[in-house]
């Protein structure tokens, strides 16, 4: 029996691995990842890291339709302990189809959730990941509010630097064209995310073109219709295509009104919106339709639908008092006409929702919507929104593989919305079931407990609720029905201690609007219990800055239960956390003499301004955008502590300036500078005001400490980067018209400066191990020195390691982009370009080992042909060995493996491995699955027993016929001096049979849920069982 147990694992390992080139081909990538893959994972959040650009431009938080948000949160503030956020999420199903694999997750954002924050069609804080989004916001004209374009009106860098000289900053006045010449053009590039297939980060879209913010070459980006330029299309550099042709907009609308009458039109839904006439912000969402194979053979399109709903976010407003008089008072004008510092604000959205993934090799995923919300209102005119509530995946045959079903109820707040219902709810996610290919099993069940569901726990009032919310949005107090209704409750009480406040002016009808760590994790994720019985608890801290209490939340202790009396604790320590720039409630404007120096009465007036909402961006007022310097995992029987670098310590940093300029249309203008805190700079722009750090320097990882449980230190990994400026985006943000200063002219408030896009390359690793057995704990032991070099598409192309004895050891590849021959100039241009093609092991500038892998184009299908293994003399120096460039080297000798065969698909017929004997594949289930492999026989004997083209109809049919298997079977007796294994197939499954060459039959059961559940054998018509397997699950 244990005889037969290990050939029969033999045979499972044979056959999931079963072409040797295959295995040759992912040797040479693996040698190139895996020195460089943990590395570079640790050091790819710096892309996506600190939000300076946010920071620095954007004053009005733009509306992202619910489920774009969400998935928008892990590009704007990544899932790491750089941030404090812990990653969840539950895999659900990956579609695998040739080269494609498209991953379907269900995750959780563990930041905080908002007062006003919406949930997804998967309920509060979730988000389904199947596919992907690209969103920018659209800033069209002079107020920065969404006319009509999408990815088409940008400014161009002609179109800047006229901006320049008609300004004065160039110091030529002498420019016909007026400030209103080109008030309509945008004067602040389109800024975006994209989050899909495992890339993800900002962007900014100027002059057509998307340029990364962190210089990322990984992906090339265009327009999927370059005519019409409203849909986005990309492609990485193994020349994948991802195509955004499904667009969706989300508008949040401003209305103006007194601050005396905004709360008699607050609640209600704003009537007959149009946004031509009324103040819109608007942002475009591309959805991910379809992915395409470099070889266009494979394919996976996802289809979507659209929910129109409208909901409404807190009125905002700014009251102000000039210097001198006590009483506050309506004072803001907005273009110089109407009194407006209140706004009621609602946003309609719409928001996509898959109905439908389809795979060219027929496996299909439907997405079923029948839970209608109550949380929402449909737009008018439209249908009530609804949540997923089950995913089916299907065989390409069409017979049900899995499926899922979804269980919500919704969170109550405990006080009531004055007109909607609606806003009182919230869309939780109590539960999902997974089912296998039978109705009658029971599921397999996730549940999710929150905190604000036990008594004494923290609950939210409603949404656009005026109180119980701090300064970032997050909840921070239970209040009552009376304030929650009243506008005055969003002002910051300026009377206490406000530390984001650069005035001490007092206003005192305000609330506290200050963090409040009992209250702001309120509905957040609380456990997770899981299939097979474990449970996660998940505890959080309040984010802070220095010693005071920022937005959002961090994480703070993760206990794993395996048992009630089995469990695991990780701890978490963060240092004093950073942001680029504090929220800012209150402001105080300062006139100098070039307001208007004939009177001095108005010459020396102030305004002082207190806002519900921040003066500063968007990124401050997100929360949970912090970043800590370093942060310390504790577990049970270690820690493990990460550095990251700060932008303090990134030099140089550039700047900006923030400037005031005076027009007057009938004459002249002039332009001074004056920030927000009351500084004057004697009509000069300050060159030194916005210092700005570029995103691509900072948030690297700097250094990982491992700790013994006894607190010893067991080693250090140190990292050094490079810096290397790829772009510059001229930005210049203007508010037009602001009339504030009771005269004739009026006054734009512009902020200039240029944005420096680049990349951080990972140039040193130095890794000090200093405990072994007996030895000084404190003393290096062992250190190891790695060096990468990179390719012009940051590919990397050296890896030199420096031992403890100096000994030099470097691993070189060479990719398509390396080889001038044909057919990889062809790659090139398909943008197949992360294929290894060689690799190449010295040590101390001696060869010691290489790896060649060569291609050819077949019918426009670029495969692997032949693989070399080089193994040399001892002798053999580098300057002796020549790289491949078309002619492998003399040193590599005869190929170790050679394709002689392709079928029409693109996969191998036909190969002689590295013993020289010839095999011939046969293929079936849509080209999925070898059914055959025949040894010692070449292409040519098989196709005389079973034609070309008759093997090609085999392999296209969703699964092979009676007819077609005894015909393989037979070629056993037509071919006697053949070795043939016959192989059956579960598809999306597994191996349900294989047939050796003795013609025993070894038999795979599986459960519903496609778990291997048996292993057995037929012996004289009698079951033998080889392996049984029994899984557990609690909760049936």
């Amino acid at each position: 029996m244990n005889t037969m147990k290990q050939e029969i694992k033999i045979w499972v390992v044979t056959y999931l691995f079963i072409f040797p080139l295959l295995i040759y081909a992912q040797d040479i990538q693996e040698t190139v990842v895996k020195s460089d893959s943990a590395t570079l994972a640790r050091i790819k959040q710096a892309e996506n890291s600190k939000n300076n650009l946010y920071n620095q431009y954007f004053n009005n938080v733009l509306p992202v339709a619910p489920t774009a948000g969400e998935l928008m949160r892990y590009a704007d503030i990544p899932v790491d302990w750089a941030h404090g956020i812990p990653s969840i999420e539950i895999p659900l199903y990956t579609i695998e189809c040739g080269e494609l694999s498209l991953p379907i997750t269900l995750s959780y954002y563990a930041g905080g959730i908002k007062v006003d924050q919406v949930a997804t069609w998967v309920g509060l804080g979730w988000s389904l990941n199947a596919g992907g989004v690209i969103t920018a916001n659209c800033i069209d004209d002079k107020y920065g509010n969404y006319q009509k374009n999408f990815c088409h009106n940008l400014m161009t860098t002609e179109e800047f630097k006229t901006y320049m000289k008609i300004t004065g900053f160039d110091n030529n006045l002498q420019c016909e064209t007026t400030l209103e010449d080109l008030y309509d053009r945008q004067t602040i590039p389109d800024l975006g995310s994209y989050n899909f297939m495992g890339y993800s980060g900002r962007f900014f879209l100027y002059d057509l073109k998307i340029r990364d913010l962190c210089g990322s070459k990984q992906l090339s980006f265009g327009y999927f219709n370059p005519t019409s330029r409203q849909t986005l299309s990309a492609k990485d550099l193994k020349g994948i295509q991802y195509d955004f042709d499904y667009r969706t907009t989300t508008y949040s609308y401003s209305i103006p009104y007194s601050i005396n009458i905004i709360q008699d039109y607050c609640w209600a839904h704003i009537p007959n919106i149009d946004y031509y006439t009324n103040y819109a912000k608007c942002s475009c969402s591309c959805w991910l339709t379809k992915v395409v194979g470099p070889m266009h053979k494979d394919s996976i399109q996802i289809k979507y639908g659209t929910h129109d709903v409208s909901y409404k976010t807190m009125s905002t407003g700014i009251k102000s008092r000039i210097k001198g008089y006590t009483a506050w008072t309506d004072f803001i004008f907005r273009e110089g006409t109407t009194s407006a510092s209140a706004f009621n604000n609602e946003t309609l959205s719409h928001d996509a929702y898959i109905t439908e993934i389809i795979a060219s090799n027929g496996v299909r995923v439907e997405f079923i919507l029948a839970n209608e919300r109550e949380d929402l209102l449909p737009m008018h005119g439209s249908s009530k929104p609804k949540a997923l509530s089950e995913i089916k995946v299907y065989t390409p045959s069409g017979n049900i593989l899995k499926r899922w079903t979804f269980e919500y109820d919704y969170f109550k707040s405990y006080i009531s919305h004055p007109v909607y219902p609606s806003s009182d709810l919230r869309l939780k996610l109590k539960s999902i079931k997974e089912y296998g290919s039978s109705f009658s099993d029971d599921p397999h069940i996730y549940r999710f407990s929150y905190y604000g569901e036990e008594p004494g726990e923290p609950q939210l009032p409603f949404r656009a609720s005026f109180a119980g919310r701090d300064y970032f949005g997050y909840c921070n107090s239970v209040t009552n029905q009376s304030e929650a209704s009243s506008f005055d409750s969003s002002f910051p009480n300026t009377y206490k201690e406000d530390v984001y406040k650069p005035t001490t002016f007092e206003y005192s009808i305000g609330r506290d609007l200050s963090v409040n760590e009992k209250f702001n994790y309120a509905y957040s994720l609380k456990s997770i219990q899981y299939p097979a019985g474990g449970k996660r608890l998940f505890k959080y801290n309040t984010n802070f800055i220095f010693n005071d209490k920022y937005g959002g939340l961090c994480i703070d202790k993760i206990i794993n239960y395996y048992s009630k009396s089995d469990s695991t604790v990780q701890e978490f320590h963060f240092t004093s956390g950073s942001v680029t720039e504090t929220p800012t409630f209150t402001r105080v404007r300062t006139r100098d003499e070039h307001a208007m120096p004939s009177n001095k009465y108005a010459m020396q007036r102030t305004i002082y301004d207190v806002s519900s909402t921040p003066f500063t961006n968007l990124a401050s007022l997100t929360g949970g955008g912090i970043f800590y310097a370093s942060a310390k995992e504790i577990r049970d029987d270690m820690a493990v502590e990460y550095f990251y670098l700060e932008d303090e310590d990134v030099n140089p940093r550039y700047c900006g300036y923030r400037v005031l300029v005076k027009y007057d249309p009938l004459d002249n203008f002039d332009n001074y500078a004056v920030s927000y805190e009351g500084e004057v700079y004697n009509g000069q722009p300050n060159f030194n005001f916005n210092f700005i750090c570029p995103d691509y320097k900072y948030g690297h990882l700097t250094k990982k400490t491992i700790w013994s449980n006894s607190g010893y230190s067991l080693l250090d990994e140190i990292y050094e980067y490079e810096y290397q400026e790829r772009d510059t985006v001229p930005i210049m943000q203007i508010s037009f018209g602001l009339k504030e200063w009771t005269d004739d002219y009026l006054y734009y408030d512009m902020l200039v400066s240029d944005y420096i896009t680049g990349k951080a390359l990972l140039k040193n690793k130095t890794t000090y191990y200093y405990q072994e057995e007996d030895a000084d704990p404190y003393e290096v032991q062992k250190q190891l020195v790695e060096t990468y070099a990179y390719n012009e598409y940051d590919l990397p192309n050296n890896v030199t390691t420096l031992t403890s004895n100096n000994e030099r050891l470097s691993v070189e590849t060479r990719y398509v982009s390396d080889i001038s021959a044909s057919p990889y100039k062809e790659m090139v241009g398909k943008r197949m370009i992360d294929y290894p093609i060689e690799v190449i092991k010295r040590l101390n500038d001696k060869v010691i080992g290489g790896t060649l892998m060569t291609y050819i184009n077949q019918n426009n299908l670029y495969l692997r042909d032949k693989i070399y293994e080089l193994k040399p003399s001892a002798t053999t120096s580098s300057s002796s060995f020549s790289l491949y460039n078309g002619t492998p080297s003399l040193l590599y000798g005869e190929p170790s493996g050679i394709v002689n065969k392709f079928t029409s698909y693109g996969k191998i017929a036909a190969m002689r491995g590295k013993d020289q004997v010839n095999v011939v594949y046969l293929w079936g289930y849509n080209n999925m699955y070898p059914i055959a492999e025949i040894k010692n026989a070449t292409y040519d004997e098989v196709t005389n027993k079973i034609s070309e083209s008759d093997i090609e109809a085999i392999a296209a049919r969703l699964e092979p016929a009676s007819d077609d298997w005894n015909r393989i079977n037979q070629l056993r007796s037509s071919l006697p001096h053949a070795h043939i294994s016959v192989l059956t197939y579960k598809p999306l499954v597994g191996v349900t049979s294989i047939c050796g060459p003795d013609e025993r039959i070894v038999y795979y059961d599986y459960d519903s849920f496609g778990q291997l559940k048996e292993v057995h054998s037929l012996e004289n018509g009698i079951k033998r069982t080889i392996e049984n397997y029994e899984y557990h699950y609690s909760g049936k």
